[in-house]
């Protein structure tokens, strides 16, 4: 199975103009070749995805939906992680990653330490 294409084999293969194709890239809905320039090359994941987009707007959806769709497809969540608040004063909080190191703990709490100062005093001078 061939795994790499040029436009016009993308074109053949999925009966969506090149013209198209491009338009599709500069809205989004498709990503870029592998490959750029005069042979540009485009992949099986190309070919995948056009043949969904041409299966959906033959389903009716539009284009704007579409795009709504592959955006929405692109959403992925971090790894959930702990954080420990420190309020330094009544409007001015620092949030901090809870499994760092003890080392680096104690670096930040002291940059913390040296800057509370002038955060007190820039309180004091409203």
């Amino acid at each position: 199975m061939k795994t790499e294409y040029s436009l016009m084999e993308l074109s053949e293969k999925t009966g969506i103009s090149p013209r198209n194709i491009r338009y599709y890239i500069s809205k989004n809905l498709l990503e870029g070749p592998a490959q750029v320039g005069r042979n540009a090359i485009y992949t099986e994941n190309h070919l995948n995805r056009l043949q969904q987009i041409k299966e959906m707007k033959e389903q009716g959806l539009s284009l704007h939906e579409i795009a709504v769709e592959a955006q929405d497809s692109r959403v992925t969540l971090s790894e959930p992680s702990t954080w420990v608040q420190y309020a330094l004063e009544e409007d001015v909080q620092v949030s901090i990653r809870s499994d760092i190191s003890p080392w680096r703990m104690q670096q930040i709490k002291k940059a913390l330490n040296q800057i509370l100062p002038q955060i007190q005093k820039n309180g004091d001078e409203k």
